[in-house]
């Protein structure tokens, strides 16, 4: 974050570096600030941005998973997603973050469908494999289990899957419990991306 510091502080009107000073505060929460000390600075440095250049889609992104995770504001948070969205079809974090939202709404079909898009572009292919894959497992019928499990292991998001799943990875040498997901989902889906 210093260096986008510094970039800011010799061109204060570079929209752009205000955008990845967002996406790094909120790529913060929980992590290594707490959610009321980095979520407020990441909206902070988003609607700078958007007060820059409106068209900014990573930093409409950033406002939509601030809205979701520290204001729960659903409405807020869709329409800064779908906007991101219309800026940057293939932005794999407009993508990610939307593909977690669409479940905590009751739409995981719509996770599902949303999420296959990105799997038709190299720079998002990997992580849109795993969710896919997460997002089957979780909200598809029982029997496209094994199908979610393929996405999930051609992906190379190992270290991610047991992270998300540290206790379950560790019974089960890294085989994810179809029912252990499923209880864990609202979590996840709100907590990790």
């Amino acid at each position: 974050m210093g260096y986008l510091n510094q970039a800011i502080a010799i061109d204060p009107n570079y929209a752009l570096a205000y955008s990845a000073l967002a996406y790094n505060y909120i790529n913060q929460v929980d992590w290594f600030m707490a959610p009321k000390v980095a979520a407020p600075k990441a909206k902070e440095a988003a609607q700078k941005a958007l007060g820059l250049d409106e068209s900014n889609a990573e930093a409409h992104g950033v406002l939509g998973i601030e809205l979701q995770w520290y204001e729960w504001d659903w409405v807020g948070a869709e329409r800064e997603f779908k906007r991101a969205l219309d800026l940057n079809p293939d932005s794999a974090e407009a993508i990610g973050y939307y593909s977690w939202f669409l479940p905590i709404m009751g739409r995981g079909d719509e996770a599902i469908s949303d999420t296959r898009r990105g799997l038709h572009n190299v720079a998002t292919f990997d992580r849109a494999q795993w969710q896919l894959g997460f997002h089957l497992y979780i909200h598809a019928p029982m029997e496209q289990g094994d199908r979610a499990a393929a996405f999930i292991h051609r992906s190379r998001s190992e270290l991610l899957v047991r992270s998300l799943f540290p206790r379950q990875s560790i019974r089960t040498k890294g085989k994810i419990s179809r029912g252990y997901c499923r209880s864990q989902a609202g979590d996840i889906a709100w907590r990790h991306n």
